[in-house]
């Protein structure tokens, strides 16, 4: 609080480097929703001059598991979880054509790993 704390700045440039937070509010409002829904724990990463909330961790997935990434082409790849950190997940893609299935793994933002609904009769 830059009223209260005479160190502010040192503990906005430790928390932040360089991101001076001006062009940055466009996510308190997707921050405030996941607070008010209960969230005890919401991280942010910073990548350039992007930020990116992350509600979920690295073991809230299952290594091993199948979810769905998007292709960048608009649609999306079936893919298996290699391993994951707090930020990132390397996946393998798993499930498509033959071609994409035989690219070799790959990095993805972890918050961009969708669990996929098995929609299958049982």
């Amino acid at each position: 609080n830059p009223f209260r704390d005479t160190d502010w700045m040192a503990q906005r440039r430790m928390a932040f480097r360089d991101l001076t937070g001006q062009f940055y509010t466009d996510i308190l409002d997707d921050v405030q929703v996941l607070i008010d829904r209960g969230r005890g724990a919401i991280r942010l990463a910073t990548d350039g001059h992007s930020i990116r909330v992350f509600v979920r961790r690295a073991s809230d997935y299952l290594i091993g598991g199948t979810y769905e990434v998007p292709s960048g082409l608009g649609g999306t790849f079936r893919v298996i979880l290699k391993d994951a950190c707090d930020t990132f997940a390397i996946v393998q893609n798993c499930g498509n054509c033959e071609d994409f299935d035989a690219m070799q793994p790959y990095r993805v933002p972890l918050d961009a790993l969708m669990e996929i609904d098995d929609r299958r009769a049982a």
